[in-house]
């Protein structure tokens, strides 16, 4: 009894080894062979050298995807549009990883600050132009836009 359990041992082992062999013994040339499998490795990602983009270029793409309510691409081209003479530029990739990345912080904002009025501000500051009417000596009213300044040069 000793002897064939031992046997039945040893002819085990040499089956998984024989099989374990014949795994790496295949034709190099073979794509579907497991050697071509081993054989696989995913690239690596790119290294940027630890230059990150500016927190205003982030805050940048994140306000334009927001605002627009658009696609990836959309917001891309947008921001390499606007920005360009900034030197700026992002990726569809970038703006994608950002958006996955700041999602959840930015819904916890939005639903935090869902029902707050904005906080008095002078009118139109954010474009600089405010609009004025004047009627002339006829009745006509006349509509002219007005380049507000901050006093900064």
């Amino acid at each position: 009894m000793l002897i064939v359990s031992v046997m039945l041992i040893v002819l085990l082992i040499r089956m998984l080894r024989v099989s374990f062999y014949d795994r790496y013994s295949a034709k190099e040339n073979d794509a579907c062979s497991p050697a071509a499998v081993a054989r696989f490795y995913p690239s690596r990602p790119r290294r940027s050298n630890g230059n990150r983009k500016p927190a205003w270029v982030i805050d940048a793409v994140l306000d334009l995807y927001m605002e627009e309510n658009s696609s990836y691409r959309v917001t891309m081209y947008a921001f390499n549009r606007l920005y360009a003479h900034t030197g700026m530029s992002v990726s569809l990739n970038t703006v994608y990883v950002w958006v996955q990345k700041y999602r959840s912080e930015r819904e916890t904002i939005r639903v935090r600050t869902r029902n707050h009025f904005p906080a008095p501000a002078p009118a139109n500051l954010r474009w600089c132009l405010d609009g004025t009417g004047k009627v002339d000596a006829g009745g006509v009213q006349h509509f002219y836009w007005v380049q507000l300044t901050t006093g900064r040069a």
